[in-house]
Formats: C-alpha cells, structure tokens, sequence
C-alpha cells in the first residue's frame, strides 16, 4: 500500500494542477503532466514490458503500477479532485491480451449502453490501424469484467458508479511483433506508437465533449504538455551539433567568381572547379554524437519525430561535407531538400532569358558596403532583445551574393543589386533568416 503522506503530497500537487512526475514504490510511476479527466493504467507483475510502457507513456496523465501495490487510495483520491473540475472521469486500462489468438486483435472492453461516442472513437481510431497493419481486428464487448484476467479490479465498478468514473479496458497483442517467430520490428513500432497515442487522445476528447464540462477546445490540448530533461538534453545536443557545422558556409566556394571568369573562357565547355574552406571538425565524430543521442527513450511521439528528422537531417548535411565536390552531394542534397519542381525551374530559366512581360530596366544600384551598412541599421533594431548573441553584418571576398550564417550576414565584396531590391532582401536576410535563428535561440 501506499504511504499515506506521499498520497497526500500528490493530491495537493494535483489539486493545484501542477505536473507530477513520481516515481513510486516497486518500479511503479506516475505521470500526470496537467490536470485532465482521464488516466491511463498499465499493470505489470515482475517488470513492465518496455512496449506497452512506452505505448501509454505518450499520453499527458499515465500510471505504470507494480500489481503487487495497493494503489486505490491515490486513484480515489485522483478521481475525486478530478471530479469537482470536470463532473466525470475515465480510466483507461491497458494490458497485453494473453488470450489472443494472434497479433492483430485488439478487445475493447466497455459498459453496455453508455458513453456510445467516447466507444465509437475508440473502435473508429483502432479501425483506422488497417492502414499500417491491414489483418488488424477490432473485438467491442460490453462487460462488468475490464481488467486483466489474472488481477483484480482497479477499483470496484460499484465505487466507480458512485462517482461518475468511466473505466475502459483495452487488450491488445504485440501488434509490432511476429507472434510465430518472436520478431520485434522498431520501425513499426514507432508508427503504431504515434498512432495509439493519437487514439486515445480522441476518445478522450469525446468523453470529456460529451460527459463533462469541457475545458478543452481540441484534442491535441490532451496530449502532453511538458518537456522532460531528456528532450531538453536532445535539443540541446541537436543544435549544438548543428551549429557546429557551420553548413551553409561550408558547402559554399570561397572562388566563384574566378570559377565564373574561367567557365567563361572556357565556352562553357568545362565544368568548373570549386574550392571550399575547410572544415575544423570530423564528420564521422560528429555522426557519433548524434547517434547517441537516446531519441528513442522520448515520450512524446511527436517530439520523438521533430527530433529524430532533424538528426537524419544533419547526418545528410555531414554526408555532404565529405562529398563537397562530387556527383554524389547533389544526390544526397536531393534526398534532404527535394527536386527542384518543374514550374520553379521554367521561372528561373524565364528570369535568365529576359522573358518576364512587364519588366523594366534598372538604372540605380546599390554596391556591397551600402546594402551593408542598410542591413546594419536594421539589425540594430534586434540587438537590444538579444543581447548575448553578436548580430553581425560583414563584407567578405571569400562570399558570392548574401549568405546568413547563424547570426551574422556575409555579403560578397563585388555585390551590385538593385536599389529597388535592397528593401525585400534585407526583410529575407535579417527579417526571416536572422531573426528565426535569434528567436530560436531565445526559446
């Protein structure tokens, strides 16, 4: 059973609706990042199985219990906070279905005749599983018996009843493993993973619609709310990583201009030859880095995903700085920031070839240290909002046209551009590109 004060410590925490994140008695957690109508409950006897865990870990309220722990008292006490708030509750048990015949079943268990919509999304959301596993089979029983067969009851329906507490069982398989040989599959783990997590949250969303005073305008506002160290230490390792890099300048020639004159000289005939600055760290270090990066241990799905894209995102960049200079970086640039479309390709071509109707000729330029000195001016509406980081604008010979690199505009020391111009691309340079990374760092 559980301490009395500690029962009490989560009930005030609760009551105040703040998050709790506690780790209990005999490997048992509980997790309730705001104060929401529903709970979900995974049992287990020696260990929790890792999947099932993680599978109920994607919702903003979920308790991971121990069997052998007396846990009624904190799920009264839960319910019946809960309840002054929202008029009703729901508890979502979760287990692994021993009886199944197989690895596509899912067994909803309910109330007859109650809470029809929160069942219908339910079967609906399951159903919906046929896209990523199409032998998928959705079983609804209405029953009294909701809780795994070889425990007892989470609470009493009877005490349930009393208090307007809805209590759901949901039996399922190991729908990401081949029951016959035994076979995890971790990619199709993560799509049922970001699916179910999306499921509950919609039935949810319909409980409290229908059976409760409604707090929440959308169902995503269910979900999970706050950031976990682990997710901060991934970002933070991400971006630390990313910064490092220094892409943009890396993967620019420092000798376009001279490549230019001598494709010129040449009739076009030749290819031209690029240098590039050279690059102070190892990418095969930094792909270690990234790769350790325990992005699988994070509980949310959806920052899961922001998180594991950006990492295969950055793996690609570091790719191609080793392939700076070959036939191979255009296809791996390919595989991160897609074809170019068809329509945007004949603009261009319209551009190079003076097609565009309406055009008119420009007479007054602006050279590299006057469009310079206009980015400065702008940027100096920033500096006081972010103090701690150098904006910068510099005038280089190594740079052909605008680069933004961090938080520091390059400017190609030969740049001549309309004055008309100068306006819309320091809203781009400073404005967008500037800006998005000096917001992104403030957060």
């Amino acid at each position: 059973m559980l301490d009395t004060k500690l029962v009490q410590q989560i009930s005030d925490t609760f009551k105040r609706g703040k998050s709790i994140r506690r780790n209990l008695p005999l490997k048992s957690k509980l997790v309730i990042d705001q104060k929401l109508p529903y709970l979900c409950v995974y049992r287990f006897n020696e260990k929790p199985d890792p999947y099932l865990a993680s599978l109920i870990k994607t919702q903003g309220a979920y308790l991971i219990l121990n069997a052998g722990l007396e846990a009624s008292a904190l799920l009264k006490t839960i319910i019946e906070i809960a309840i002054e708030d929202f008029k009703s509750f729901m508890i979502v048990e979760i287990w692994n279905d021993e009886i199944a015949i197989d690895g596509t079943t899912v067994r909803l268990l309910y109330p007859k005749g109650k809470v029809s919509a929160t069942i219908d999304s339910f079967i609906k959301g399951f159903s919906e599983f046929k896209t990523i596993l199409p032998r998928i089979k959705v079983i609804a029983e209405d029953t009294k018996r909701r809780h795994p067969e070889m425990l007892p009851p989470l609470i009493e329906l009877d005490e349930l009843k009393k208090t307007g507490t809805l209590l759901i069982g949901i039996a399922l398989h190991a729908l990401f493993t081949d029951v016959e040989s035994n076979t995890y599959y971790p990619l199709f783990f993560r799509k049922i993973k970001r699916k179910f997590s999306e499921v509950i949250k919609l039935a949810a969303f319909e409980f409290v619609r229908v059976q409760s005073d409604n707090k929440f305008e959308h169902y995503l506002m269910l979900g999970k709310t706050r950031l976990d160290n682990l997710v901060r230490s991934a970002d933070k390792r991400i971006c630390e990583i990313s910064e490092k890099m220094n892409f943009i300048l890396r993967i620019t020639p420092v000798n376009t201009n001279v490549a230019w004159e001598k494709f010129q000289k040449d009739k076009f005939l030749k290819p031209p030859h690029f240098t590039y600055r050279l690059i102070s760290l190892d990418p095969e270090i930094e792909k270690r880095k990234l790769f350790n990066i325990p992005i699988e241990n994070i509980e949310h799905p959806t920052l899961a995903f922001l998180l594991r894209d950006k990492r295969m995102e950055l793996e690609k960049q570091l790719i191609m700085l080793e392939e700076r200079g070959t036939k191979k970086f255009m296809n791996t640039s390919e595989s991160v920031y897609g074809n170019i479309p068809a329509e945007v390709k004949d603009a261009a071509l319209s551009i190079l070839n003076d097609q565009l109707p309406n055009e008119q000729l420009e007479y007054t330029t602006v050279n590299a240290v006057d469009f310079a000195r206009s980015a400065n001016a702008e940027l100096e509406k920033y500096r006081e909002y972010f103090p701690r980081l150098m904006l910068s604008v510099k005038v280089k010979d190594d740079v052909s046209g605008l680069i933004v690199s961090a938080a520091e505009l390059s400017i190609g020391k030969d740049l001549l551009i309309s004055e008309r111009r100068v306006e819309a691309l320091i809203q781009h340079e400073v404005g967008t590109h500037i800006l998005t990374y000096c917001n992104g760092h403030a957060q």
